[in-house]
Formats: structure tokens, C-alpha cells, sequence
């Protein structure tokens, strides 16, 4: 492949997202009132979401300049059939998204489109949406996978967790303490945080790591690893990925066409960016494990979700 190819292929990823960025100027200088998600506008992504990822990537990047190109051995991938298997799990991702926002108002993160107010919500909706996106992003693909061979003992064997253990422990750290000091984790009554964060972090890891772990590091990033061989394009790619996640995400709207384009933008322009920072770790290291623990089981989502699940599982 020549030079300029290798160039255009990565500056694709970057056009969308500078056209989402044009979309949302656009779009929300239209809506009549923003979309929750998008209330802080574009601050959030120059202060919070850009340094972020900078920050991640060229960190994991740093202390993983030593290390060779993961095989990809553990994840079953069929070499005569990825192109065929990575276009059929985009679609099922999205026509899954689709139906679940649409028709079961489900989001990655609860409680979905909806914004979450003290008393909104119950415990049963919480194992509703749990129970849909494992069926869905879980249970289904995970047959699917290990009917090509995939098992879970064969891809941990294959990590070697002692150089993987302390990124776990210092991006756990970091990511669970700049969220902290910025949400309301320490408004918390001390008695909650027993059952709070417990309940909180088993809710997610259903609901949201699972299907996250699964559907992108599971399955498609191995494949556009061997499939591109750009270790940063697929990087890319993977975070555009991952916002087609959080199309249906709390805040979201999507009751007119312009609050449409508003919360489509926005989710692209900030969770590409949280994507790529998840992305990072799978791709330089095979372990797909990394992300899942830091982010999803004791990261930003207990400092996030800690007073909601407290709220919910009171009652």
C-alpha cells in the first residue's frame, strides 16, 4: 500500500469527525432547546474529552513501545472469513442499538435516553435493561464466537498479566478519581456506599462492560487488527465504533430532526474520543481485560453511577 493510500485511510476517521463538529455547530445553533446531552456544548469536548484521550493514548502508547504486535491468537478469528464476520457484527451492532433505543427505549448506560432524576427509576428497570443488552450484545454474540473456536481460558492463558496489572491499576486510578471530584460520588450518604457501588458495579458490568467487552474488544478490533495493520487506524475506527454504542445514551433526544443531528453529533464528537482512549489498551496490548476493569467495573462509572444506584436500590 503507498504512502498517500496509508495517509487517506487515516485521515478519513478524522474528516467524519470534523464533520460531526460542523454538524453539531450547525444543528444546535438550530434547536430550539439543546438536547441534556449536549447542555455543555462544545466545552466539554476541548476541557474534558480531547485532553483525555491525548492524554491516554500517548500514555499507553509511551509504556508500550517495547512490546511486539499482539497475534490476536486467543480470539478465534477466521483469517479466510474476518472481512465477512467484522461487516456482519457492525451490522448487528447497529441494527441492535437500533431496535433497543427504538422500540425498548435502552441505551448503553441506564437508564437510556431518559435523564435520571431521584425517584425516576426503579430496581426493576435496572434488571430490564441489564437482562436486554446481555441477551443481546452478550449471550447472542458469545455463541456466536465460540462457535469459531473462542474460549475464554485459551485467551487468558495467553495474557501476561504481570505487565498488564499495574496500567489496570493506575488508569483505575485515574479515571475513577478525576470523575469523582467533578460528579456527585462524595454526596453520598456513607451508609449507601455499602450497597451502592456493590450493586452498581455488577449492573454495569451486565449491562454495559459485558456488551462492550464483547462486541468491540472481543470481537471487532482483533479483526480490524489483522484486517488494516495500523495499529492508530483501527484505534480510530474503534472509537467511531464505540459511539454507535451511546446512540441512545441519557440525554439523548431524538423527538425532532434537528435534536436528532444535535445528539448524533455530540455523541460522535465526545465518545469517539472516550473510545479511542478504550480502544488504545486492546490494540497495543491483546489484553482486553485492561479497559474492561478500569472503566467499566471500579473506573469512572461507580464515581458516575454511585449516587443514582443509590437512589434506586433504596427504595
Amino acid at each position: 500500500m503507498t504512502q498517500t493510500r496509508k495517509s487517506a485511510r487515516l485521515l478519513a476517521p478524522v474528516a467524519f469527525w470534523l464533520a460531526m463538529l460542523a454538524t453539531f455547530i450547525w444543528a444546535n445553533g438550530s434547536a430550539g432547546l439543546t438536547p441534556p446531552i449536549a447542555a455543555e456544548g462544545l466545552r466539554d469536548v476541548w476541557q474534558f474529552y480531547l485532553p483525555l484521550m491525548v492524554f491516554t493514548l500517548a500514555t499507553v502508547f509511551y509504556f508500550t513501545r517495547n512490546r511486539t504486535r499482539p497475534t490476536w491468537q486467543g480470539f478465534a478469528v477466521a483469517r479466510h472469513s474476518m472481512t465477512r464476520d467484522l461487516a456482519f457484527a457492525l451490522a448487528y451492532l447497529v441494527a441492535g442499538h437500533l431496535i433497543l433505543g427504538a422500540v425498548f427505549n435502552t441505551g448503553l448506560h441506564f437508564p437510556g435516553p431518559d435523564v435520571f432524576e431521584n425517584g425516576s427509576h426503579d430496581h426493576q428497570e435496572v434488571i430490564r435493561w441489564a437482562a436486554l443488552q446481555v441477551t443481546v450484545f452478550v449471550l447472542l454474540p458469545y455463541i456466536w464466537l465460540r462457535r469459531r473456536g473462542f474460549g475464554f481460558r485459551k485467551l487468558i492463558t495467553g495474557i501476561d498479566w504481570k505487565r498488564d496489572v499495574w496500567l489496570m491499576i493506575a488508569f483505575w486510578a485515574g479515571e475513577f478519581l478525576s470523575v469523582a471530584f467533578i460528579s456527585d460520588f462524595f454526596d453520598v450518604a456513607p451508609a449507601d456506599y455499602s450497597y451502592a457501588i456493590p450493586f452498581g458495579i455488577v449492573a454495569n458490568t451486565i449491562g454495559a462492560g459485558l456488551p462492550v467487552l464483547v462486541m468491540i474488544h472481543l470481537i471487532i478490533l482483533p479483526r480490524l487488527s489483522l484486517l488494516l495493520d495500523n495499529q492508530l487506524l483501527v484505534i480510530m475506527l474503534g472509537g467511531l465504533v464505540y459511539a454507535m454504542f451511546s446512540l441512545f445514551d441519557p440525554g439523548t433526544s431524538y423527538s425532532s430532526a434537528t435534536n436528532g443531528w444535535v445528539s448524533v453529533s455530540y455523541i460522535f464528537l465526545t465518545q469517539t474520543l472516550i473510545g479511542m482512549g478504550k480502544a488504545v489498551f486492546t490494540v497495543r496490548t491483546g489484553n482486553p481485560f485492561i479497559h474492561f476493569t478500569s472503566y467499566h467495573i471500579l473506573g469512572a462509572r461507580v464515581a458516575f453511577d454511585t449516587s443514582m444506584y443509590a437512589d434506586i436500590f433504596r427504595r
